[in-house]
């Protein structure tokens, strides 16, 4: 009597390989030194503005008509539009032009700019972006209806009627 024998189980496919995870190098860092990390949670993220603190710490030590002073000034403001306009980006499609947010917001940054202390210890984003977005909301406040009025109530129709009566008049 002859036995089957079973062929021989084919041979298993390779374990996938993983493409080896690239790590970023350590680097020493002296004591006085700060360290730049490379973690980009929201709390350690570089500041994209870090580049403006020497210019508004020598716009702070600086007398008030000082050329010197109002040249760094325009400096700074021309370096932070970016935030300012992103700022006034954040408020569009609300019943205002893109262009009139982004003037009120370049006008705050100027007022940020020239109100900024850094001996009070902030940096300065995080002084500028509240002054920002109060001067647009103070906007919106000022120059939009504060109720939502209903289209009808909200403008004057196209063919008012005239009262059934007169006052004052024979």
């Amino acid at each position: 009597m002859t036995t089957a024998v079973a062929a021989p189980a084919p041979p298993s496919p390779p374990a996938p390989v993983r493409p080896e995870r690239r790590t970023r190098p350590l680097t020493v860092v002296s004591a006085s030194e700060p360290a730049l990390t490379h973690d980009r949670s929201p709390s350690r993220r570089r500041d994209q503005y870090e580049d403006t603190y020497p210019l508004l710490t020598e716009i702070a030590e600086l007398d008030l008509h000082d050329p010197h002073r109002h040249l760094l000034r325009e400096r700074v403001i021309e370096r932070c539009l970016p935030l300012a306009e992103h700022l006034a980006r954040r408020f569009r499609n609300r019943g205002e032009s893109v262009d009139d947010l982004e003037q009120v917001a370049r006008l705050a940054l100027v007022k940020a700019v020239d109100r900024f202390d850094d001996r009070q210890g902030a940096n300065f984003v995080a002084f500028a972006v509240p002054t920002i977005t109060g001067e647009i909301r103070r906007h919106f406040r000022d120059t939009t209806w504060s109720l939502r009025v209903p289209r009808a109530d909200g403008r004057p129709a196209s063919g008012t009627r005239r009262p059934r009566w007169r006052s004052g008049s024979a």
